[in-house]
């Protein structure tokens, strides 16, 4: 579908034999009225990437943009807390907690480099050392709380009552408006695969080809086809963000 979809934007593109600067902007805003974000954020990185000196400057930014001190609001209402956890955490609030299954594993930092690791509970050993993985169950036990309290009532009055929710008030109040700053499954889960959630990590990093070796690990490629100095010298190379697919190359093989 990307590949398709940047073919409709090149098209567009070929339209017009000039494209003023200012006109990128209308291009970038035509892309994502009529494509998925996907598509939209390549066109973004794509034409970003034309402008070298810019694109420098810029990326001092990005660390600035993403710092977000934590901390609480005790003068918000309790409504307005409910109204936060109904629209960014409802999903969580949805997730049934009740089976055994649902936190069959525990996670801990091993001794030797800090590393996160999983066990399953009552099979496993360390299980003392377990890290705070229960997001799920911290903004259920959240949201049975401020149930509780009168929509008129503020902050202050839970955490008077309540003073070890402070965290998840807090975590509620500062990522709210950040729709990828929470992972939505449960990590302790029976059927929870760690790779699932490394091969997204990885491919925001631009690991390419991904491929889970087990429930553990993933194996990829970061910067596939990036052209050598000498292609560079001899202007080749220039296609490398889309590296074609060798001809007679199995179907299987490139889904892997």
């Amino acid at each position: 579908m990307l590949t398709r979809n940047l073919g409709a934007i090149a098209a567009r593109l070929a339209e017009s034999a000039t494209l003023a600067l200012a006109d990128w902007g209308a291009l970038a805003d035509w892309a994502a009225a009529n494509f998925d974000a996907e598509t939209a954020e390549q066109l973004n990185s794509l034409i970003i990437g034309l402008y070298e000196e810019f694109d420098d400057a810029a990326a001092a930014y990005i660390p600035v943009g993403m710092v977000r001190d934590r901390d609480i609001a005790p003068d918000m209402s309790v409504g307005t807390l409910k109204a936060l956890l109904r629209r960014d955490y409802g999903w969580a609030l949805r997730v049934d907690l009740r089976h055994s299954s649902a936190r069959q594993h525990f996670w801990y930092h091993s001794i030797d480099n800090g590393e996160q690791r999983r066990g399953e509970r009552v099979v496993d050993p360390h299980e003392e050392f377990e890290s705070f993985i229960d997001h799920l169950g911290l903004i259920q036990r959240l949201g049975a709380w401020a149930a509780s309290f009168d929509d008129a009532a503020v902050v202050a009055d839970m955490l008077i009552a309540e003073p070890d929710l402070c965290y998840a008030i807090a975590r509620v109040q500062y990522m709210q408006g950040l729709p990828y700053a929470e992972i939505r499954d449960n990590l302790l889960h029976r059927d929870f695969l760690p790779a699932h959630l490394i091969r997204f990590f990885l491919a925001m990093l631009g690991i390419d080809g991904s491929n889970p070796l087990s429930i553990r690990y993933v194996r990829g490629v970061f910067f596939q086809g990036l052209p050598m100095p000498d292609d560079l010298r001899h202007g080749t190379g220039g296609e490398w963000r889309f590296p074609i697919l060798p001809a007679g190359t199995p179907a299987k093989e490139h889904a892997a």
